[in-house]
């Protein structure tokens, strides 16, 4: 059984586009990073997400392990998402872990299943069944392929900090930072960055930012 706090971080997954198919790839290209701004802004944004670079393989491999543990839930579970969680210094959490979430056909989409993978990509934690929120018991989620990603998640935790992720994490404090790579009928294939936050005022903010996985361009920023 997950434990309470585990479970209520990986509930915000709906705040950030819904039931949607996520995953996280191999690929970063830092020439994507130099498209909108000078070549020492990119640099910066790069140097910030270093610490990042060749866990990329890691989680890979920890997904492709999650999937033999979701088969012996059903046979035919296949993979819908992958979030992530960081710190408000883009660490990759060590209180929330990753978490893979996969569906199936027999089970009539009515719950997930998820694997949580241990924070330092090193092993596979926890797994279960979980009830879906009500608006999304029964929808069908698309699985998710490989071969229309060119964007890892470091490239695109740093193209997402360029675009509004660093000055919101400036302007704000009890952060949240999550992201995903999601496909729906409307929008396609895109990484969706989420940052949430206190305002001075106290007051909670959001803002989501957008980016296509095929190229690395920016497609909307949106807040609240």
């Amino acid at each position: 059984m997950s434990s309470p706090d585990n479970r209520a971080k990986r509930n915000t997954r709906y705040l950030i586009g819904g039931a949607a198919a996520v995953v996280v790839v191999v690929g970063i290209s830092v020439a994507l990073l130099l498209r909108d701004g000078s070549e020492n802004a990119a640099n910066e944004f790069v140097e910030s997400t270093r610490h990042l670079s060749g866990l990329n393989e890691m989680l890979v491999s920890r997904i492709a392990e999650s999937e033999t543990v979701a088969q012996s839930w059903r046979e035919d579970a296949y993979l819908t998402a992958v979030d992530i969680y960081f710190d408000d210094d883009l660490t990759v959490s060590d209180q929330y872990s990753p978490i893979a979430y996969f569906a199936s056909f027999e089970d009539e989409f009515n719950n997930d299943f998820y694997v949580e993978i241990n924070p330092d990509l090193n092993g596979l934690g926890e797994s279960g069944e979980e009830i879906r929120a009500e608006e999304y018991v029964g929808v069908e989620i698309a699985e998710l392929t490989n071969d229309e990603w060119e964007i890892g998640f470091d490239a695109a935790l740093a193209i997402g900090e360029e675009a509004a992720g660093a000055e919101f994490r400036s302007n704000h404090s009890k952060l949240d930072i999550i992201m995903e790579i999601t496909r729906n009928n409307s929008t396609g294939l895109e990484w969706t960055l989420f940052y949430g936050g206190e305002n001075s005022g106290g007051t909670y903010e959001l803002t989501r930012i957008f980016i296509d996985p095929s190229n690395g361009n920016v497609k909307a920023v949106r807040t609240n």
